[in-house]
């Protein structure tokens, strides 16, 4: 699968465990790679492999949203958008979070709720909102229904069939 835009290409393939990811830059920007247990490297992430900094890797227009939520559980919804943004001009952020809340608008419910005590599938939403916060052009879902009522599912794909036709590359 190739997916291209402005002058960033992104190639992604398949081994057996784990997928095997590399996004070349051009410009003289280093490649990123994420190796496989298969070929016995350890995958500690891009920031490790290619010594960029992650909110360098953010505003080269990457998000991810991992398997299994990873929300700060100690932070409230507000917070852990807000925390999407920080690559984002701090005047840009309010519109952010009302396009999330839009897209989600249980999170507007509970947003100054403790992610910890949201429901699995509110964590889902709050993982893919904090990851729209930063206005990626690909994003990464690693198992985006894993866990989830079949309405969530719907909803969720929903949302990503909107940022595809919006011009998100979605992985």
């Amino acid at each position: 699968m190739l997916a291209t835009f402005s002058d960033r290409s992104w190639f992604l393939g398949n081994e057996t465990e784990k997928p095997h990811l590399v996004i070349s830059y051009h410009n003289d920007t280093p490649f990123l790679a994420y190796h496989t247990p298969m070929q016995k490297k350890r995958a500690r992430g891009f920031a490790a492999e290619t010594k960029a900094e992650p909110h360098k890797i953010v505003r080269m227009g990457l998000a991810q949203v991992p398997e299994g939520r990873h929300v700060f559980l100690q932070m409230t919804v507000e917070d852990n958008l807000e925390m999407g943004a920080y690559t984002q001009p701090n005047a840009s952020i309010a519109a952010g979070i009302a396009d999330v809340y839009e897209r989600f608008p249980r999170l507007k419910e509970r947003r100054r709720q403790i992610a910890g005590t949201l429901s699995g599938g509110e964590q889902q939403m709050l993982a893919m909102g904090r990851a729209l916060m930063s206005h990626p052009k690909l994003l990464m879902l690693d198992e985006p229904s894993m866990g989830l009522a079949p309405i969530l599912v719907e909803q969720i794909f929903d949302i990503v069939r909107e940022l595809h036709a919006a011009g998100t590359t979605i992985l």
